[in-house]
């Protein structure tokens, strides 16, 4: 089973207990926690408990490339019925997400509606 915790920057030691179970395979059932979060998140960690992160079990995300991007916002555009030559707003959109349009589909849902 995998158990995905996201915003794992925001754990606190309160949550250490349970975190660290899932971390040292404490249970019965073969879980593999992932745990996704920004910059701090392994310093959040650490304060739980959870000292035991290999390089190797670490993965570093960063922004999309521009073609990346605008595949991003214009697969969001088409999915939330952004009709027309949307060409120009992609690009726009793209460029000012900064390489992560990702963050965009709250916006996107709300201007749905």
């Amino acid at each position: 089973m995998c158990v995905l915790i996201d915003e794992a920057q925001t754990v606190e030691p309160v949550h250490g207990e349970v975190l660290r179970k899932l971390h040292e395979a404490a249970f019965r059932l073969p879980i593999l926690p992932v745990l996704a979060g920004l910059n701090d998140t392994e310093v959040a960690l650490k304060r739980c408990g959870i000292l035991r992160l290999s390089d190797e079990a670490r993965v570093r995300l960063g922004p999309l490339g521009e073609y990346e991007a605008a595949e991003a916002v214009s697969t969001m555009f088409s999915r939330y019925g952004v009709r027309g030559d949307t060409a120009r707003w992609v690009a726009a959109v793209a460029a000012d997400s900064l390489g992560f349009p990702q963050h965009l589909h709250v916006g996107m849902k709300a201007a749905a509606k």
